[in-house]
């Protein structure tokens, strides 16, 4: 299992559009997760658009969480310190 609760490394989850990004916010404010809207980060696309960091989450229930409130996504990477960022999981249907 994949976890993230060590110092400095982040979940980043990146969404087809502005409006799954906007969801994932709404879905997750009650929810007791530690996370933050951001810019799509530049080390992952150099293209426009939001994504979400997320700390102290195992993938897995990051994954469950955004089942449960029907929020698509694309793409979910693990960003540690000093490293490049690494791709966990795309969204498949």
């Amino acid at each position: 299992m994949i976890g993230n609760s060590d110092t400095g490394k982040t979940l980043v989850v990146t969404f087809p559009s502005t409006h799954q990004a906007l969801k994932f916010d709404r879905s997750f404010k009650a929810r007791e997760l530690d996370y933050q809207l951001t810019p799509v980060p530049r080390q992952i696309s150099s293209s426009c658009g939001l994504a979400a960091r997320v700390r102290g989450v195992v993938l897995e229930r990051l994954l469950a969480e955004l089942v449960a409130a029907g929020t698509e996504y694309e793409e979910v990477y693990l960003f540690s310190p000093g490293s490049k960022p690494e791709l966990l999981t795309r969204y498949t249907e």
